[in-house]
């Protein structure tokens, strides 16, 4: 097989922990094309970077880890002596899964005279998997029934002010992480909170003023 028969380079999708490459058969120069040798980079744990006698123009090349980049070419072989000459280098794959699950959110009672009942809820970031988390959805449960969904919550942002709620309501919170791949599992709730019942104290100056005199001295 001449060097003129060498495929193209192949193309990757990735998925969780492993990606699915595929490649277009060349043109065979001689006797028929009998299997292909795929060759990935960098090694993956089990250290094998060739796999042999795949017969298809397909491979999923599974234990891969999820955040690196990785990638193949392949070769074909037939009954001449020397198989054809490894073909370019696939674009990079990164195979990557869902967020893991976060921690449960903490949350905590703000004082507040044009929101209504006010819940502050904060969270920290969990694993991404392998893919940048891209954001946050945040839901309010009362009595344990879901009466709330905050979503399109920034990457960046790891606090929530929840307003308008009931101040005669216990309330608890969950959290979620999203990625390229999908929606995380909801965290475990959050400990049970209640809004304040009224809105902020006004301030006290200190030191006070003095007693604004009550007469003349004669």
């Amino acid at each position: 097989m001449s060097s003129q028969s060498s495929p193209a380079a192949p193309t990757g999708t990735s998925g969780d922990t492993q990606a699915a490459f595929k490649w277009t058969a060349p043109v065979s120069r001689g006797s028929a094309i009998q299997s292909y040798t795929l060759e990935i980079s960098p090694a993956p744990g089990n250290g094998i970077t060739q796999v042999t006698g795949i017969t298809g123009t397909s491979y999923v090349w599974k234990g891969l880890k999820n955040g690196t980049d990785y990638q193949v070419r392949v070769r074909a072989v037939n009954k001449a002596a020397k198989p054809s000459v490894f073909s370019a280098y696939s674009a990079a794959v990164t195979p990557a899964g869902k967020p893991f699950k976060p921690s449960a959110p903490t949350a905590a009672r703000k004082e507040s005279a044009v929101d209504g009942g006010v819940v502050n809820v904060a969270w920290t970031a969990p694993g991404n998997n392998g893919a940048p988390i891209t954001g946050y959805t945040l839901r309010v449960f009362k009595s344990g029934t879901l009466v709330k969904t905050v979503g399109s919550i920034s990457a960046d942002q790891r606090g929530q002010s929840v307003t308008g709620l009931s101040t005669s309501g216990s309330y608890t919170f969950t959290i979620a992480a999203s990625n390229r791949v999908g929606a995380s599992a909801q965290s475990s709730p959050s400990a049970s909170r209640s809004p304040p019942t009224g809105g902020p104290r006004p301030s006290r100056r200190w030191p006070p003023r003095p007693p604004a005199p009550t007469g003349w001295c004669g």
